[in-house]
């Protein structure tokens, strides 16, 4: 049983690993962990799928990865095969790595969390706007860096959006995030100098990828990717400013439809202001007309109760009689 699933991991490895072992992204990946965890004591690579490019940050001491059925492990990296949510290791790593594993979770937002709880630098990447049922198992597409950050419940410290080159299908870019610890002040400058400084070192076997065999392959990406990195970061500046513009316009046309919104409200509310004044002024004409219609009705009240108490029309009242029984009869 123990050499099967030997055989079957090395197969699982074989397989998921030599089609990607090749992709820029990876470089990408290992020159930000030179970087950026370039004094880190520990570091610990959840959902590692059996991918071995832990193998390439020797210079850490404690290497660990964790995932729920193919944790990558070997003499140098110990795995833990079980539930990351149940996983509670004893103190924070220095370092984490999280890559193109939380669009598979069901629950990514808890998921996310927890990668803060258990370690003091996070970096995480994920599919950026792959389109939906691109890829049958993941299942938040299409993920960009506003449903990352809530996700994670903050904004990382760096960011990065990598195309693969020469690659024409809509599942070439991938969003790379970097979160600082608050303890530490984040500086880029001196993040590239510890990668100078690693380069420089003879001491250093932090540039190879052991599990890949065209040197000379990479040795041509490492002279170039600082400057690949360079003009990608000037490109997201770019990408934001034009993000920003693009909000001020819309914002600006907002502004202008709202003031048409408000001219026309105040056109009308002056027609209404205007109906009301002329309303007010028939009211008062009719209240008029009312009063003296009421002093009308008084003065002629008083004249019918003098003509019902006068002595004449006691007098004539026989007649009256005598006049309506005539008129009766005939």
């Amino acid at each position: 049983m123990i050499l099967e699933k030997l055989k079957e991991d090395q197969e699982y490895s074989s397989s998921y690993w030599d089609k990607r072992s090749h992709m820029m992204y990876y470089q990408y990946v290992k020159y930000m962990v030179q970087a950026l965890a370039a004094d880190a004591n520990s570091m610990i690579d959840v959902g590692s799928s059996n991918a071995e490019y832990v193998e390439s940050f020797d210079w850490i001491p404690q290497r660990h990865t964790i995932d729920l059925e193919n944790p990558y492990y070997s003499d140098r990296v110990q795995g833990f095969e079980m539930d990351f949510m149940q996983f509670q290791p004893t103190k924070k790593y220095d370092f984490i790595t999280c890559l193109q594993v939380l669009e598979h979770v069901p629950d990514p937002i808890s998921f996310a969390r927890k990668l803060f709880d258990i370690g003091k630098n996070v970096l995480i990447s994920v599919p950026y706007m792959w389109e939906e049922s691109s890829e049958a198992e993941h299942i938040h597409d299409p993920v960009d860096f506003d449903k990352l950050s809530l996700w994670t419940g903050r904004d990382p410290s760096y960011h990065i959006i990598v195309k693969e080159p020469l690659f024409n299908s809509s599942k070439s870019n991938r969003l790379i995030c970097y979160y600082h610890s608050d303890s530490e002040k984040f500086d880029v400058k001196k993040m590239r100098l510890r990668v100078k400084n690693m380069r420089n070192s003879s001491n250093s076997k932090a540039f190879a990828f052991n599990a890949m065999n065209h040197s000379w392959f990479i040795e041509s990406i490492h002279k170039n990717v600082y400057e690949i990195f360079e003009f990608n970061e000037k490109m997201n500046r770019r990408i934001e400013d034009l993000h920003l513009k693009m909000e001020a316009e819309n914002l600006r046309r907002e502004y202008y439809f709202l003031k048409e919104k408000l001219k026309e409200i105040k056109s009308s509310n002056q027609d209404i202001s205007s109906g009301i004044k002329q309303y007010e002024i028939e009211l008062k004409d009719l209240r008029r007309t009312n009063q003296l219609s009421e002093k009308q009705k008084i003065k002629y009240d008083q004249l019918y109760m003098r003509i019902i108490n006068s002595k004449s029309w006691r007098l004539t009242e026989p007649a009256r009689r005598l006049w309506a029984g005539l008129k009766r009869k005939f």
